[in-house]
């Protein structure tokens, strides 16, 4: 017998036992992956529930009812958001001199003028704040315009036009802020409290980018709301004229979706979670994914190579004669 022809045979031989391995492989891989899938869906609807659990806010009472105008309470690790909408409504407000008596941010006044006191009932927009609380405790407020009712989370807020509010809608609540009386994992007392600082506060020229770019804007485009004089008397005239036809401007960063995105992304316990996730459903998954399809290539080894062997065996006989 030629070499060309021992090849052949040696081919068609090696062929055969490839099939039949391929196959005995597949038929056990495939029960395994069944077995273990199912492991871990089970893993993953157990980590799933374990999570849903927290998402309601609970005492020893049972569920916390929501403070008065709630739009959305959200629950991440040990973060938690609590969107509130006020509805239009005239609200009597005090502003510092400074921000009253200068028709610029560059304009010179005196320091008893810039200090004074000045009250206006000035009609509002809907406003949003969106209160971040951390472990129970309050830790962060953003406040945003709106001239409707919010419908989608990928809205833009409109920016306040308020001062002691930072470039990302955070709330400066000030040195007089006493963060002792807030009461640990009462959102509703707390929530009450900062909104009762912030409205009663005196609005003065620090964190002031707001108010007086969007000054600025309603000077050119907008008397009505050119200056808080204008803007109270405007307000007693019809008080609904902040969301009929007033141009608000928009805060161009994030909608009110991103920022509660962002407000949650450091979540340490959600970090957590996420690292124990990828520990037991990632890397041990891979593990016995790489275990397993080893066992089963030694199973399918010993119990093809007899059997196939014999039949090879018989095969090459056959051809050589």
């Amino acid at each position: 017998m030629n070499k060309n022809k021992a090849t052949k045979i040696v081919k068609e031989l090696v062929s055969t036992a490839y099939k039949r391995f391929k196959q005995e492989l597949a038929g056990s891989n495939e029960e395994f992956l069944d077995r273990v899938l199912r492991k871990y869906r089970a893993k993953v609807v157990r980590y799933g529930w374990k999570t849903s659990q927290k998402w309601c806010k609970w005492d020893d009472d049972g569920p916390i009812l929501m403070p008065d105008h709630t739009r959305i309470y959200y629950r991440k690790g040990d973060s938690e958001i609590l969107l509130q909408e006020f509805p239009p409504q005239v609200r009597l407000m005090k502003f510092k001199g400074a921000l009253v008596n200068r028709s610029s941010s560059t304009a010179q006044i005196s320091e008893v003028d810039a200090t004074a006191i000045h009250n206006f009932s000035l009609a509002l927009p809907y406003v949003d704040f969106i209160f971040k609380f951390v472990g129970g405790m309050f830790v962060d407020v953003r406040c945003a315009f709106s001239d409707r009712p919010l419908k989608r989370l990928e809205e833009k807020p409109l920016r306040p036009y308020l001062s002691n509010i930072d470039s990302n809608l955070s709330v400066c609540l000030g040195s007089s802020f006493d963060r002792s009386q807030l009461i640990k994992n009462n959102l509703a007392q707390q929530a009450a409290f900062v909104l009762d600082n912030f409205w009663h506060t005196a609005y003065s020229d620090e964190w002031s980018t707001h108010f007086w770019a969007t000054r600025s804007h309603f000077q050119e485009n907008d008397k009505r709301l050119a200056g808080l004089q204008s803007w109270e008397e405007m307000s007693q005239e019809n008080s609904l004229f902040v969301v009929e036809d007033v141009n608000w401007l928009k805060h161009q960063e994030d909608s009110f979706g991103d920022m509660i995105v962002r407000l949650l992304e450091d979540d340490s316990q959600n970090a957590e979670m996420q690292q124990d996730l990828y520990n037991e459903l990632v890397e041990e998954f891979f593990e016995e994914l790489k275990k397993t399809y080893g066992d089963n290539v030694n199973e399918v080894e010993e119990s093809v190579s007899e059997d196939i062997a014999e039949k090879l065996a018989d095969q090459l006989l056959a051809k050589i004669k």
